[in-house]
């Protein structure tokens, strides 16, 4: 249903002819002039007691509407009542306008931010924002009326740079990216975005990369390309308002990704870059994936150390490390392990078993809590992290 949003205050309203698009409405109250100008299903009109005593009356003889009683919002419990009360009166896949012109106090901000949740938890559509500018009048007591729903975007902006920055998930950014991009070609205007729909490609692609730990790809494709992306895209960012946003976030990403770019993952240099990418990969609570990485990155620098082909003779160098964990069951094999020896024995024990109560679910005897594995998951990839990225010099 088209339902209409207006909130009403106890201020002196003035009459006068507000503008939208190549539409005129004469009128004291702007809830009016929004309701001849969208048509709405059902028009909803939040107030305070005090406010409907002032003008109750009067709206009542020029649109119909339904009446919907809030407090001032003095306080905490009082605003979450108010938050009670629009998700209350408002159903799933409702489709919104809503004017945030008049009421008391804080009630239009919060209604905004009640308004985005319900957009999340119940699909509901926000058509429109309006915001009936009466003390933008011209000589002729015309009133434009301001379109805010573009800075609607600024809160989906929000949710999905939280998304990247604490998750890794490029997915919302992305589709901003790109819807940003098609409307620059489906719009009478002369600046089009030429990288937006591009760099969004290697950011989800990154981000993906990530989640489904494609190693080589990542180092060698996606940490190397997406800065180059994030770099072109300066241009449209300087032309394109719209995409503003992003630009906080350019140096940010680059900054992150940068420890990752190596073009040679089986390599002591590359383990580097693996080293920080698992260090990113736990930042972003990919846990799971941090222990993949560092199970395999372990196989790689034991195979550099003997002088194996990290690449092609990796299960050789699998089992050298599976024979040193095996001699940890034996006392007198444990007792002629060195310090560092004992260390790498234990660690490639402990990461294995981690790693395989992960990869099979507990489905096994003796499965780890969920709140024990993932301490001790995080603590075993830092400790591999620092394994691998140790100075040649000191490997056994």
């Amino acid at each position: 249903m088209r339902v209409q949003i207006s909130f009403l205050g106890i201020g002196n309203y003035q009459c006068c002819t507000y503008c939208w698009e190549d539409q005129r409405h004469t009128t004291r109250y702007f809830q009016e002039a929004v309701y001849r100008f969208f048509r709405p299903e059902r028009c909803l009109i939040f107030m305070t007691r005090e406010a409907e005593e002032k003008h109750g009356c009067w709206i009542k003889q020029i649109i119909e509407y339904e009446p919907v009683y809030i407090p001032e919002g003095k306080n905490e419990e009082e605003l979450w009542e108010i938050f009670n009360v629009l998700t209350h009166h408002i159903a799933d896949e409702d489709i919104l306008i809503v004017d945030v012109t008049h009421g008391l106090r804080t009630q239009p901000m919060l209604s905004l931010a009640a308004l985005y949740y319900l957009r999340v938890t119940r699909n509901v559509e926000i058509e429109r924002i309006v915001y009936g500018a009466y003390d933008a009048r011209n000589h002729a007591d015309e009133a434009p009326v301001f379109d805010l729903t573009p800075f609607l975007r600024l809160i989906e902006w929000s949710v999905a740079a939280h998304l990247f920055i604490r998750y890794g998930q490029a997915g919302e950014l992305a589709q901003l990216l790109r819807e940003i991009h098609r409307l620059t070609y489906v719009e009478s205007t002369d600046t089009k975005a030429r990288h937006a729909q591009r760099t969004a490609g290697w950011l989800e692609g990154f981000s993906r990369g990530m989640s489904l730990v494609r190693l080589t790809e990542v180092l060698q494709q996606h940490a190397r390309q997406l800065p180059q992306a994030l770099q072109q895209v300066r241009e449209d960012i300087l032309n394109i308002p719209r995409l503003r946003p992003f630009g906080l976030l350019l140096d940010q990403t680059a900054r992150r990704v940068q420890p990752l770019q190596h073009p040679h993952p089986y390599s002591y240099e590359g383990l580097q870059a693996q080293a920080a990418l698992i260090r990113l990969l736990l930042n972003f609570g990919l846990v799971q994936q941090a222990i993949t990485v560092a199970r395999e990155a372990m196989v790689t620098r034991q195979a550099l150390d003997a002088g194996y082909d990290p690449l092609h003779e990796r299960e050789k160098a699998e089992e050298a490390l599976n024979q040193l964990a095996k001699g940890l069951q034996d006392p007198e094999t444990r007792r002629a392990y060195t310090g560092a020896r004992h260390a790498l024995a234990k660690l490639w024990n402990e990461l294995t078993n981690v790693r395989n109560d992960i990869n099979h679910a507990g489905m096994r005897a003796q499965p780890l809590q969920t709140d024990a594995l993932f301490r001790r998951a995080c603590e075993l990839a830092e400790s591999a992290a620092e394994w691998i990225e140790r100075d040649v010099d000191q490997s056994e």
